[in-house]
């Protein structure tokens, strides 16, 4: 698959997954290979995840976003590349396990049953998007998300690294289930080496 702009032109190689899901609307049918599903006990729907592969040149730029219940924005959320190696070798030897109460503080526990936490990342294991840092810190001082201590929290975290240190801050290290679950059935699959 192509995503093609006046910019960028970006790549997608679909990463093979044995899963398949056909989805009807009326009379209308599509089946979408290559995916990895799950169900999402807190949210109570069934997660589908297509999995692919890119390389990332020069002018892309990467966004993740959710939406905010309360105010209906488009929130951007930091983020953090991790070394797929160092991820697989955290999964084989159940080293991604679940978060202490103590461990990260201002989440509710409900929040936490649902959370999962690697060890320590070294700093040659993953690289910060920092590119919009200060765009995303104003966001949350605009829509006065400084109430939530944990949202704050992260964002003060993702903001210092700048000095790129090797990743201990619990807050980057948390995994929410859609991000678990998705990397824990393709480790499970024994991808090919060049997956």
């Amino acid at each position: 698959m192509r995503i093609k702009s006046s910019e960028i032109d970006i790549h997608l190689q679909d990463i093979e997954t044995p899963f398949e899901v056909r989805v009807k609307s009326g009379e209308k049918e599509n089946l979408f290979k290559n995916v990895v599903f799950f169900i999402n006990r807190k949210s109570k729907i069934i997660e589908i995840v297509s999995v692919a592969r890119t390389n990332l040149t020069d002018g892309a730029y990467l966004l993740d976003g959710a939406l905010s219940g309360d105010l209906n924005h488009l929130l951007r959320r930091p983020i953090v590349l991790m070394n797929m190696d160092f991820l697989k070798e955290q999964f084989s030897q159940k080293r991604v396990k679940n978060i202490e109460p103590d461990e990260i503080r201002d989440l509710e526990p409900k929040e936490i049953n649902e959370l999962k936490i690697t060890d320590p990342v070294p700093k040659e294991k993953y690289i910060p998007f920092t590119w919009d840092i200060e765009y995303i810190q104003n966001e949350f001082k605009k829509y006065r998300f400084t109430e939530n201590k944990y949202k704050t929290k992260i964002m003060d975290s993702f903001a210092n690294l700048a000095n790129h240190d090797d990743l201990e801050d619990p807050a980057l290290r948390i995994f929410k289930p859609a991000v678990w679950k998705t990397l824990e059935i393709l480790f499970n699959l024994e991808l090919p080496e060049n997956s």
